[in-house]
Parts: structure tokens; sequence; C-alpha cells
């Protein structure tokens, strides 16, 4: 099987006001736009690729992965990054794109897009049981900005879905949203991402998005939030999302999700009980708190 790589162009990116959140930190989900973006521009430049054997992937991604390498007192905020891509394919139907973003001499963050330029049918996937808890579930429809020229949907929207399904989540449990991401006492930034397409999703699907959080450790402040994505009934994607609490001012350093010494601390109190009482494995030991 023939394999081909190559090499894009750097892509220097400065990091805009409409790309950050209230802390000026970077959307975690722009990081797929960019890697799409700076693929785009090399096409634009080098068509018919110059020579190039390269097939355009017309097929969305099947697979992505970000995991964030920058350390917890850099993290990333109104920056000037170049972007390093290259491309890799493997015979005539798979292609990947891996690009890692610098700032100065410091690589801040990994990404890898796979996707199938003759994509093969996908099995249908089993139904997954919907979560018991009114919570953890969210309809969501497809809108027309969000999808290509094909009513495709553009593959980093997945990723922002997941953060609203998680404020969504937390406003339904009876915990404030901006309390928990905008109080000033703690953060909760992505460490790492994946997510997996199995069918393409399209213009006006009415998509079901179920949630599923696991504390990983409550002493290091890291937990996941597993996210399904449904359509009448068929699972068409999957995400998860892996974070990790630390403290926002003065010092970005970790601290617990729990603290028994200050049980009600209102940095860290909020989201604790969301997870407690969400976390399935927690939930069947019976020790699950009383909403707020």
């Amino acid at each position: 099987m023939n394999s081909l790589s190559k090499n894009l162009p750097p892509c220097h990116r400065i990091v805009a006001n409409n790309e950050v959140d209230t802390i000026g930190e970077t959307h975690f989900h722009q990081l797929l736009r960019w890697c799409q973006e700076a693929y785009e521009e090399f096409l634009n430049a080098n068509s018919p690729y110059a020579g190039m054997e390269f097939t355009y992937p017309f097929a969305p991604p099947t697979k992505t992965t970000i995991k964030y390498r920058a350390n917890e007192q850099s993290p990333l905020m109104y920056d000037d990054m170049v972007i390093q891509s290259t491309l890799h394919q493997q015979g005539v139907t798979a292609l990947s794109v891996g690009s890692t973003f610098t700032r100065g001499d410091e690589i801040v963050a990994e990404a890898i897009t796979r996707q199938l330029v003759q994509p093969t049918p996908r099995p249908e996937s089993p139904p997954e049981s919907l979560p018991t808890r009114s919570w953890l579930r969210w309809d969501r429809t497809v809108q027309p900005d969000e999808t290509d020229a094909t009513d495709v949907m553009h593959f980093h929207h997945l990723l922002r879905w997941c953060y609203e399904a998680f404020r969504k989540s937390l406003d339904a449990f009876g915990v404030s949203a901006s309390q928990v991401f905008e109080n000033g006492l703690a953060a909760f930034p992505i460490i790492y991402c994946t997510a997996d397409y199995r069918q393409s999703i399209r213009r006006d699907d009415r998509l079901m998005i179920c949630l599923r959080p696991s504390i990983y450790s409550v002493e290091d402040g890291v937990f996941s939030v597993r996210n399904t994505f449904s359509h009448n009934g068929e699972v068409v994607a999957t995400a998860s999302t892996q974070h990790m609490c630390i403290h926002r001012f003065p010092e970005r350093r970790r601290q617990p999700l729990f603290d028994p010494h200050d049980p009600e601390n209102p940095a860290t109190s909020p989201i604790y009980k969301w997870l407690k009482a969400s976390d399935p494995a927690l939930a069947a030991t019976g020790d699950t708190p009383a909403q707020p």
C-alpha cells in the first residue's frame, strides 16, 4: 500500500477576541477549526496540488484528537501561534492531518484528524440507553450556519456542542453555569479531548445529546464528560473531554474537586455536586447528594 507524507507551509495565527472565553483563554474547539483553515489555505494555494498525488478528502473526519501540552501556568490565550501541519495518505482511502501548535519555542497543543477519502459503510451502532437523570439529556437541531455547502456539519462544531451541553446540563441541574465558569476562583481547562464521527451529521438533523460525567481523581481535580450524539435513535458521533480543576488567581495550580475541610467552597462545590449526582459509579453506591 502506497504511503505519502507532505509537510504544509507553517501558518501563523493570532487568537482573536471572539475565540476566547471571559478570562481570555482559547475555546478548545477553535483548534480544530484552525486545522481545517490551515489545510484549506494549502489546498487553495496549491491547486491542483502541483503534481502531488493527494486526493481531496471530501468525506468528513472519522476521528479527531486534541492533546494540550501547555502547562498550568501557560494557557492558550491572546497568542501569536504557528501551526505546522503534515498530511499523511495511506493508499487511496485513508488520510490524516497532524497539526502542531507552537508559541515561541513551546509546543502548546497537538491535533490529529483522520478521515476516509473513500468512506466505507459503517455497521449500525446499537442504541444506547438514555441517562435517567433529565439534566444529562439535551436536544439540539443542526443550524444552517453550522454546515458546509453540502449541508454536512463542520466537524469542529461537535466539540463546541459538548461545551454547550455541559453548560445546559449545569443549568438544568440547578447550578448556574456562569457561577461555575465565571466565579473568578476556579477554572476547568480541557487537557485532552477526542471525537469519533460514525455518520454524517446534516443540516436540520435533530440530535439527542447525552452526557456521562465521571470523576477520575477528586484529589487531583480531574474529571471527564463523555457525550453521545444520536439521531433517530442511532448513535452518529461520540466525544469526550477531560478537565482539570485549577486555581484561577493568583497562581494557576491544580486544586482538588472537594476539600473536606471546606465542603462548601464556592470555587468547586457547585461542579462537584453536579459530578457526584451525575456519575453512574457514585450513583450506584447511593452516595448521591440532593440537588442544590
